[in-house]
C-alpha cells in the first residue's frame, strides 16, 4: 500500500503531524503524542521541584507531624509529653521518699533519675504504640520477648518483626526499625554529655532525644557544647534536647525554677530552636 511522505511521517514518529487548514500558516503543524506526554510531565515535576526549593524550610518536628496527620494519627507534642513526665516522676519521688530524711543523697539522686526514665519512656511509648508494633525498653521494665530490660539506650522504642527459628518451632521477635532513642544525663559535666550524645549519633532511629538538667545558661550548652554532636546526630534522624530541672532540685523548695524546656536540631538553617509542635 502507497503511504504519502505525511503519513509516513505520522507512522513513524511518536508525535504527528497534520496538514494546515486554510488561515492558519499553512503547512504541517505538530499533533502531540506519547513522547509529548512525557516531556510535559517532566517539565511540569521540574517546575514543582522548584517551586518546592522555594518554599521556606520547616523544622523537623512539623514534618514530623505532618507525616502523622497523613497517617490519621494525632500529631505529636514533645514538650507536654515531658511535663507530663516529669510531674510523674517527681511526684513518685514525693511519695516514696516521704518522711525519710536520711538517704544518701547520691543515691537519691540516682533513684530520681531512674524514676525519670521509667516515667519518660512510658508517656513516650503511650504516644507511638498505637501506631504499628511497637516495643518499649528501659531499664526498669524487662521484655519477655527478647529477654532484657535496657538495649543500648536508656530508652528505646522500636517497631518489631517475626522470624522462625532454626527448627521453625518458635517465633522470634527482632528489631526491624528504632523509632526513639533517648540517653539522659544530669551530670553537669560537659564531657560526660556529649560522651552519651554521641550514642544518638550513631543510632538510626527516627527520633533522637538527649535529656539534661536545666542550668541558667543552658545556651551555653546548646551553642557551646551540643551543637556540633546535634549536627551529626540529625543527618539520619530529628535531633531533639529536653532540659528538666536537677533530680536534686524536685522537692527542694527554695529552688529557683521549675522549668521544662524542649528544644530541636533544624540541621537546614545549622542551629537549636525552641521546639513547637
Amino acid at each position: 500500500m502507497f503511504l504519502s511522505r505525511t503519513s509516513r511521517l505520522f507512522a513513524a514518529s511518536p508525535s504527528g503531524f497534520r496538514k494546515g487548514k486554510p488561515g492558519d500558516g499553512g503547512g504541517r503543524q505538530h499533533i502531540a503524542g506519547p513522547a509529548d506526554a512525557v516531556q510535559n510531565a517532566r517539565r511540569s515535576a521540574a517546575r514543582g521541584t522548584a517551586r518546592a526549593l522555594r518554599r521556606p524550610l520547616t523544622d523537623e518536628s512539623t514534618r514530623a507531624n505532618a507525616h502523622n496527620r497523613a497517617k490519621g494519627h494525632s500529631p505529636m507534642n514533645l514538650q507536654e509529653i515531658l511535663e507530663n513526665a516529669y510531674e510523674a516522676a517527681r511526684k513518685k519521688a514525693h511519695e516514696e521518699e516521704a518522711g525519710d530524711c536520711n538517704k544518701d543523697e547520691g543515691r537519691r539522686n540516682s533513684n530520681r533519675s531512674s524514676m525519670w526514665v521509667e516515667a519518660l519512656g512510658c508517656e513516650l511509648y503511650r504516644n507511638e504504640k498505637m501506631k504499628d508494633l511497637t516495643v518499649l525498653f528501659t531499664k526498669g521494665k524487662y521484655n519477655n520477648d527478647f529477654k532484657i530490660n535496657e538495649f543500648l539506650y536508656d530508652i528505646l522504642i522500636a517497631k518489631t518483626g517475626e522470624s522462625k527459628s532454626k527448627d521453625k518451632k518458635i517465633t522470634l521477635k527482632y528489631v526491624k526499625e528504632a523509632v526513639w532513642q533517648v540517653e539522659s544525663e544530669f551530670s553537669e559535666n560537659s564531657r560526660e554529655s556529649v560522651v552519651d550524645f554521641s550514642k544518638l549519633v550513631i543510632g538510626k532511629a527516627q527520633h533522637k532525644l538527649f535529656i539534661g538538667p536545666y542550668i541558667k545558661k543552658s545556651n551555653e550548652l546548646l551553642q557551646d557544647v551540643l551543637k556540633k554532636p546535634a549536627r551529626a546526630a540529625a543527618v539520619s534522624g530529628n535531633c531533639y534536647l529536653g532540659l528538666i530541672p536537677h533530680p536534686r532540685d524536685w522537692c527542694n523548695k527554695e529552688c529557683e525554677s521549675d522549668v521544662v524546656e524542649c528544644w530541636t536540631f533544624d540541621r537546614y538553617e545549622d542551629c537549636w530552636k525552641r521546639y513547637s509542635p
